[in-house]
C-alpha cells in the first residue's frame, strides 16, 4: 500500500514539474489487503496462501501423528485476515481466530482465551489432547480494548520521542499509568511480561508500535495455559496441555509463483505497458474477470487517488492505499462459518 501511495505522490510531483515521466502501479500484496471494487486480487496472494496451506497441512499431519501438542499458528496479515481465512478454508483447523470477526463482536482477550480453553477442555474430555489453532497476525490489534491501548501508546511514545532522544529508557509502570487512560493501562497489565516488553521496544519505520512483536499465538498460548491451570485447580478440567508456537510470515514472499500469479503478473505487465504507452500516469494497472480464463481478462487503469485513505503515522495523517479487511458478509467467510463445529471435535485437523 505504501508503494502505490508513493507512486501516486511521484506522479503528482512529475506532473507539477512538467516532466514527461509516467508512473503506473500494479496491485501487489502478499497478505491480500489491496482489494476493492476495482481491484479483484493483488499479485502474490495466491502463491503465499498456497505455501502457507502446505506448511499448515504439514503441521496438521505431525499433530495427528504425535497426538501430544496443540499448535498455535500465526499467519501474516496485520491489517487484514485474508490469508488466515484462505488457509483455514483449505486446511480446516480445529479453530481459526480472525481479527475482523473479533472486532465485530467486540471480543476481549479474556473472551478469546476462554473460547480456546473451552475447545481444549472439550477435546480432552473426548481423549484428544492435541489440535491446531490458526490465528491471524493482527488478531490482538483488532480487539477494541487493545486497539485503544495501541492508539494511546503510539501517541504517548511519539510525545516522549519529541521530548527525549532516549525515549525507550525508563518506561516505568508509574510513567505508563500516568500516560495511559485507566482502561488502556488495565489492558496493558493483562498482558504477560514478555508481551509488555515487546510493545515498548523499537517501533517500525512508520513510528507505530510493532504489533508483529506482540506474538499473538504465544500470548494466547500462555494465557490459555494459565486459564487451564485455574480450571484444573477448581476441578473443572482434567487433561494435559502442551503447546507449540509457529509464525509463518515472510516465507510467503519467497516461493516460486503459482501458475495463476505467473500468468497474472505477465498480464499486468502488459496492461501497465499499455497505460504508459497511452500517456497515463498516476494510475494502477488492474485486470477484471480473474475468475475466467486469462484470454477474457479485461485491462483497466484505476486512478490511484481513488484508492487513497488517511492513516495515522507518527502522530500525523498520511495518505496510504486503503487496506481492505475481510468481508464478513462475503462468500469465503460465510463458507467458513458453515463449516464450524465439525473441526472442534475432529480427530484429524483438516
Amino acid at each position: 500500500s505504501a508503494s502505490n501511495a508513493n507512486a501516486c505522490l511521484l506522479a503528482e510531483r512529475f506532473a507539477a514539474e512538467g516532466l514527461a515521466a509516467r508512473v503506473v502501479g500494479v496491485p501487489k500484496s502478499v497478505d491480500g489487503h489491496l482489494k476493492s471494487e476495482q481491484v479483484e486480487l493483488p499479485v502474490g496472494f495466491d502463491s503465499a496462501s498456497k505455501l502457507y496451506s502446505e506448511l499448515v497441512g504439514n503441521v496438521m499431519t505431525d499433530c495427528t501423528s504425535s497426538r501430544k501438542y496443540y499448535h498455535f499458528v500465526r499467519l501474516m496479515g496485520r491489517d487484514a485476515s485474508h490469508l488466515a481465512l484462505e488457509v483455514a478454508l483449505r486446511t480446516r483447523p480445529n479453530l481459526v481466530l480472525l481479527g475482523e470477526e473479533a472486532a465485530q463482536q467486540s471480543r476481549t482477550i479474556a473472551g478469546l482465551v476462554g473460547e480456546v480453553a473451552d475447545l481444549v477442555a472439550e477435546r480432552a474430555a473426548a481423549g484428544m489432547e492435541y489440535g491446531v489453532v490458526l490465528v491471524s497476525e493482527g488478531l490482538v490489534d483488532f480487539l477494541p480494548e487493545v486497539r485503544n491501548l495501541l492508539r494511546e501508546l503510539d501517541g504517548a511514545l511519539a510525545e516522549r520521542d519529541a521530548q527525549d532522544s532516549n525515549s525507550y529508557e525508563g518506561l516505568s509502570d508509574d510513567w505508563l499509568s500516568s500516560a495511559l487512560s485507566p482502561p488502556a493501562f488495565a489492558a496493558f497489565s493483562l498482558l504477560p511480561e514478555g508481551s509488555q516488553t515487546a510493545l515498548l521496544e523499537e517501533r517500525d519505520a512508520h513510528g507505530r508500535v510493532q504489533v508483529a512483536k506482540l506474538e499473538s499465538e504465544r500470548l494466547l498460548g500462555e494465557l490459555v495455559e494459565l486459564e487451564l491451570e485455574r480450571r484444573a485447580a477448581a476441578g473443572s478440567y482434567q487433561g494435559r496441555f502442551s503447546v507449540q508456537h509457529h509464525f509463518f510470515g515472510f516465507e510467503g514472499r519467497c516461493p516460486p509463483p503459482s501458475n495463476f500469479d505467473a500468468t497474472y503478473s505477465h498480464a499486468l505487465g502488459l496492461a501497465a505497458g499499455g497505460l504508459v504507452s497511452a500517456g497515463a500516469s498516476g494510475v494502477l494497472a488492474t485486470l477484471r474477470g480473474l475468475t475466467g480464463p486469462p484470454e477474457e481478462w479485461a485491462p483497466r487503469g484505476v486512478p490511484l487517488t481513488s484508492l487513497l485513505a488517511a492513516e495515522r503515522r507518527r502522530g500525523r495523517d498520511v495518505p496510504l492505499i486503503h487496506k481492505a479487511a475481510v468481508d464478513l458478509e462475503g462468500a469465503p467467510f460465510r463458507t467458513l462459518v458453515s463449516r464450524r463445529g465439525g473441526g472442534r471435535g475432529a480427530r484429524r485437523p483438516g
